[in-house]
């Protein structure tokens, strides 16, 4: 926020979403193993860019 870079005014909620999110991304991997989920480097990327996308 303070570089200009997000127009979010809530990063502690924005922290959140990103950790909780993550952690749902592992906990599917360790629970659901046969499912057919993207890369895990893949599907970081994309859920960080998402919520970047959503806040700003």
């Amino acid at each position: 926020m303070e570089a200009g870079r997000s127009a979010s005014t809530d990063p502690f909620a924005d922290a959140s979403t990103l950790w909780t999110s993550l952690h749902g991304a592992v906990t599917m991997r360790q629970f659901v193993p046969g499912f057919p989920l993207p890369p895990l480097e893949r599907t970081v990327d994309d859920l960080v860019h998402r919520i970047a996308l959503i806040r700003s």
